[in-house]
């Protein structure tokens, strides 16, 4: 099943994006990575997300707080990382699995940016074109063409594969949100009524 993001309590105004720093396929583990953040002193791995060779994006940080992986901006942000070190080390599922996540958390977020560490560092991370694999401009937005194309030009008269298969996957996700309100209410319910049958048995 795709990763499904939830949306956290926290205001969120920028995501960055980092690389591991390691091509080494040891390292390609979120729990390795966790053990080294720890072993600096930190109560948790610094990143939210962490992506692996295979495209599965593992679960960091608690989302709810604050990451350690900008110093100096780490508030107010959501912290991902890409295992790998050179531009060629990444693979396409961790791009698909990248782009995927930060579409999501745009849907969630709109007016959410997205950047990468090199922006408030003198580091190269994340070392590849992050702006160009999804889609932002200079600003860390994606483009909005709803406001510069007028209503009653069709720029894609056609529907792609891929587009279909966006459309698949957030109705899929919203399915899936959907199922955890009403298994919250299920739950809701059966106490409700454990209640009321404890009542009358008191009765």
């Amino acid at each position: 099943m795709d990763f499904i993001f939830r949306q956290p309590q926290r205001e969120i105004d920028r995501v960055f994006i980092h690389c591991s720093a390691s091509s080494l396929s040891s390292h390609d583990d979120v729990e390795v990575v966790r053990s080294w953040h720890k072993q600096n002193g930190w109560d948790d791995i610094g990143y939210h997300f962490y992506i692996t060779f295979d495209g599965r994006v593992h679960v960091g940080r608690d989302i709810e707080k604050t990451p350690a992986a900008q110093k100096g901006h780490n508030v107010g942000t959501i912290a991902i990382c890409l295992s790998g070190f050179k531009d060629d080390d990444f693979t396409e599922e961790q791009f698909d699995s990248l782009i995927d996540l930060c579409q999501q958390i745009h849907r969630k977020i709109p007016d959410v940016t997205f950047h990468g560490h090199c922006e408030v560092s003198d580091k190269d991370c994340p070392v590849f074109n992050y702006r160009e694999i999804l889609g932002l401009n200079d600003f860390g937005q994606y483009w909005n063409w709803d406001k510069v194309v007028p209503d009653d030009v069709v720029l894609f008269p056609f529907t792609t594969n891929n587009d279909k298969r966006i459309q698949a996957r957030q109705e899929f996700i919203d399915l899936f949100e959907e199922m955890l309100r009403l298994q919250d209410q299920v739950t809701y319910l059966l106490d409700q009524a454990r209640d009321l049958g404890d009542m009358i048995d008191e009765l």
